[in-house]
């Protein structure tokens, strides 16, 4: 129930359920926590910033549906055709290369710091 994002804490603080937010909370940090101590440090980096289980199991799915082949070369040949194209933010375009690096990354297919600066 907490990997669903429609399960939220409840609101309602009347004298019957006023401790149901407790419990709430208390359930979901353990869900977070099991969920993150099943991922690589460089993962949990990335979603141990989210507060809810349901938000980190649906970034997890989103990170992890990148692993195939097709998609780590999609990612590779995304990075190498980028071009900065004239009126585009120059910190736009580096975020965005950033983002294909992390993803690599994710993909445990991670790129050596001087191959990243010439793609970038």
């Amino acid at each position: 129930m907490y990997l669903s994002p429609d399960f939220h804490a409840p609101a309602s603080l009347t004298y019957n359920t006023r401790h149901h937010r407790v419990r709430w909370s208390k359930v979901n940090h353990f869900v977070c926590s099991v969920l993150t101590a099943c991922m690589s440090e460089e993962v949990q980096n990335q979603l141990g910033h989210l507060p809810t289980a349901s938000e980190i199991w649906a970034e997890a799915q989103c990170l992890y549906a990148n692993t195939t082949a097709t998609n780590w070369t999609l990612t590779i040949t995304s990075m190498v055709t980028t071009c900065h194209t004239d009126g585009e933010d120059i910190a736009t375009h580096i975020a965005k290369m950033k983002t294909y690096h992390r993803d690599l990354i994710l993909m445990q297919r991670d790129i050596d710091d001087e191959l990243f600066a010439c793609f970038l």
